[in-house]
């Protein structure tokens, strides 16, 4: 498996879709929750920092904040190894793990920017 179609396959690992950045559906066809990532491909034994964000639309930050939670479970704190066809990604959770904001054309919809490392244990 590619190094991108890897990435995108983790984040669908949560119950929600996962966009790339570059590919997201028309407003009118995005149902919350998802979640965006941005596809950053690194060589052999390159470390790369890719912005990832969750969205909710809701009052509340209890479902943002399990959906953040049960993420940083599955990630642990050793990191997951993400399997591709050169050898393995590995992301780990970095500092700020997460940060909370507003979207700033609606209150009701709750941003989540999670902090990550893929680290490319590849061959290439």
């Amino acid at each position: 498996m590619t190094k991108d179609k890897a990435i995108y396959n983790f984040w669908q690992k949560f119950g929600m879709p996962f966009y790339p950045n570059t590919n997201l559906p028309s407003a009118t066809d995005i149902t919350f929750p998802y979640g965006t990532f941005e596809v950053v491909i690194g060589n052999s034994l390159e470390k790369v920092y890719p912005t990832v964000k969750l969205y909710f639309r809701t009052d509340s930050e209890i479902i943002p904040n399990k959906k953040v939670d049960e993420i940083s479970h599955f990630i642990g704190k050793d990191g997951y190894g993400i399997k591709c066809d050169t050898g393995l990604i590995l992301i780990r959770r970095e500092e700020p793990w997460s940060q909370g904001m507003l979207d700033p054309q609606d209150d009701s919809i709750k941003v989540k920017l999670l902090s990550v490392s893929l680290e490319f244990l590849t061959t290439d």
